[in-house]
C-alpha cells in the first residue's frame, strides 16, 4: 500500500527529528515518565507514521473484514478503544453474560468478549437482536 522509498524517507525524517528537535526539547522539558501506556496497558509510541503502522482496511463489506479491524483495535489500542467507535455499539452484558462485553459487527453478528488482565477472551456469536442466551 505504501511506497517503500517513501517509507524509508519517513523513517529517516523521524530519526532526524528525534535526534535533533525532539532531543533539544526534552533537554529543556524532560518527559514526566519513561514510557506511556494506554488504559489497558499497551505501550504508546511518541509518533505514529506509515513506517510504524500497518495499513488497515477502511471499508467493511462483510463481518470478516470488520472482525479483523476489531481484532487490530484490541491489539493496538486496547478494549477501551471500541467504545469510541459508535458503529461497534460496544456494551456491557447482563444476566448469564455478566462480566462480558459485546461489540456489533453486523446486525446479525456480535463479538462477545471478556478482558482478564492482559488477555481478552473472545466468543463470536451469531445472535438475533437482544438474544444473548447461552
Amino acid at each position: 500500500m505504501f511506497d517503500p522509498k517513501a517509507i524509508d524517507r519517513i523513517r529517516a525524517e523521524r530519526a532526524a527529528w528525534e535526534a535533533n528537535e525532539l532531543a533539544e526539547f526534552v533537554k529543556r522539558q524532560p518527559e514526566s515518565r519513561p514510557e506511556y501506556r494506554t488504559g489497558s496497558g499497551l505501550p504508546v509510541q511518541r509518533v505514529y507514521t506509515p513506517d510504524t503502522t500497518k495499513p488497515q482496511p477502511l471499508r467493511f463489506f462483510c463481518s470478516g473484514e470488520k472482525y479483523e479491524f476489531w481484532k487490530s483495535l484490541i491489539r493496538t489500542e486496547g478494549p477501551t478503544s471500541l467504545r469510541r467507535i459508535k458503529g461497534f455499539h460496544d456494551e456491557t452484558l447482563k444476566g448469564s453474560w455478566k462480566g462480558y462485553r459485546s461489540s456489533r459487527l453486523t446486525k446479525q453478528w456480535r463479538v462477545i468478549y471478556k478482558v482478564e488482565g492482559q488477555t481478552c477472551r473472545v466468543y463470536v456469536e451469531r445472535v438475533t437482536p437482544h438474544d444473548y442466551r447461552r
